[in-house]
């Protein structure tokens, strides 16, 4: 987001870059500072816009995060917590569970957050009378 000029080809290499595609993308600019992506691989296509919306109907006023949670008890790293957890920073999505045992570094799940929200660094949770960072 930003009012500044800049160029689309510096745009569509950023972006190329950022979500790591495999393919080729095209990026047109339909209204004033709103622009959409044409992708030419599914793998490198995540979401897909609904057709009969119009332009000046889409609200960006979310961003979707992986989140990780390090440390947390072993016994902890659930879909429950998780959830837990992303109701303080906004909205759950999905968790992670490539790990079902739980025995990773860390824990992951998704959650949508507000764009005026501010974002969290730690969170303290307390489980059966401990308290941690």
């Amino acid at each position: 987001m930003t009012n500044n000029p800049f160029g689309m080809e510096a745009l569509k290499n950023t972006m190329k870059i950022a979500w790591r595609l495999g393919r080729e993308v095209v990026v047109r600019e339909i209204e004033h500072n709103l622009f959409i992506f044409q992708f030419f691989s599914p793998m490198d296509k995540a979401n897909e816009v609904d057709h009969g919306i119009q332009p000046s109907e889409i609200v960006f006023d979310t961003i979707r995060f992986w989140v990780k949670v390090e440390d947390m008890q072993l016994n902890k790293r659930t879909r429950a917590m998780a959830i837990s957890l992303a109701a303080s920073m906004g909205e759950f999505v999905d968790f992670d569970d490539s790990d079902p045992i739980g025995w990773s570094k860390y824990m992951r799940f998704r959650v949508d957050i507000k764009l005026d929200k501010p974002l969290k660094r730690f969170t303290r949770i307390a489980t059966q009378g401990e308290v941690s960072w």
